[in-house]
């Protein structure tokens, strides 16, 4: 099964629909292991470190602290630091460099080089979208205040039209957990399709 990356704004539902694709791939097949991470683990580790305990403040200085490490470091460095924590999972796991028998899925891509690095590195670009309604609404029930000024902000947009443009497959999250239940089975079934017409070809 193909490692999937998702893209897309804040509020969008990446993580619930992480989830779902590990509910669902589980239910399907109990031989192979899906295991999701995400880009911002290290960011969020640091911040704690550092007790901040307003949600809003402790989101800021995420972002701050994320950017700040991309200038000093390069832009692919979240990325770099996910790859060795994928391989480090997969060591652990005993699971070598089988592909049939683990698959990661990445719930937290937004930029553009994070597309470039991720594709080159075999992993499906999934979009996931709703209208900034839907998506204000989710983070203020998700993180107690009201965020949809920021919706407007150049890296959501940017986030927003990765998801809608350049990824392979596109999930519109904006009706009831059922109805993304069967986006998601479908996706899952056409990955599937997919690696089954890759692995006869070759």
């Amino acid at each position: 099964m193909r490692n999937i990356i998702l893209f897309g704004p804040a509020g969008a539902g990446k993580t619930t629909v992480a989830n779902m694709i590990i509910g669902v791939l589980r239910d399907k097949s109990e031989e192979t292991r899906v295991i999701k991470v995400s880009q911002g683990n290290k960011i969020k580790v640091i911040c704690n470190d550092l007790k901040y305990n307003n949600k809003k403040e402790k989101r800021e200085l995420q972002q701050a602290v994320g950017q700040e490490m991309r200038r000093i470091f390069g832009n692919d460095v979240w990325c770099e630091v996910t790859k060795k924590e994928i391989v480090q999972v997969k060591n652990m796991l005993g699971l070598g460099m089988a592909e049939d028998r683990a698959m990661f899925v990445i719930d937290d891509g937004r930029q553009h080089n994070e597309y470039d690095f991720w594709t080159k590195e075999r992993f499906l670009a999934v979009g996931v979208i709703a209208d900034l309604e839907t998506r204000a609404k989710r983070l203020l029930e998700r993180d107690g205040y009201d965020q949809k000024g920021n919706l407007r902000f150049e890296n959501e947009i940017t986030a927003d039209d990765i998801a809608r443009e350049k990824c392979q497959y596109l999930i519109r999250n904006e009706g009831t957990m059922e109805d993304l239940r069967e986006l998601v089975v479908e996706l899952i079934d056409m990955v599937a399709e997919r690696t089954g017409d890759a692995e006869g070809a070759e």
